[in-house]
């Protein structure tokens, strides 16, 4: 009986610590999704820029709308890492920032749970725009 309740919790264990491993990994790789992200809406700028071409093609035209709307989704995310960077810049003392920090890049608790979140996000947005619109980096 013992031997099945410590297989059970070492299954459970083995599962959470996949699930930690796939969350550290998505932290660390934060910058090159967020590279990934930047250029994808470099192309997307490009498809919405030369969209004048289909403005007769209903189907076309609704594509281009849903695409520009991920790009807003986009943008806003953007916008919310620029302001958190901004944020901790005047909110943290010069004194108290740890050297060669990048503030939304440093390695405190708060801004790893917004990195974490943030991460989630632009990975979703990148799977869109990849899944939905067959854009690629």
């Amino acid at each position: 009986m013992e031997a099945v309740a410590i297989e059970g919790v070492k299954f459970i264990l083995e599962k959470l610590f996949a699930v930690a491993a796939g969350e550290i990994n998505l932290v660390r790789g934060f910058k090159n999704e967020l590279a990934n992200l930047k250029k994808y809406l470099v192309k997307v700028n490009q498809v919405l820029e030369d969209a004048a071409r289909y403005e007769n093609d209903k189907g076309v035209i609704s594509w281009l709308k849903d695409l520009e709307d991920a790009a807003y989704d986009a943008d806003i995310v953007l916008d919310e890492i620029k302001y958190e960077d901004l944020r901790r810049t005047i909110e943290m003392p010069d004194e108290i920032k740890p050297m060669r920090c990048l503030n939304i890049f440093c390695c405190t608790n708060t801004t790893l749970t917004f990195q974490r979140e943030m991460a989630h996000k632009i990975k979703d947005i990148n799977a869109n725009f990849k899944r939905d619109y067959k854009l690629h980096c």
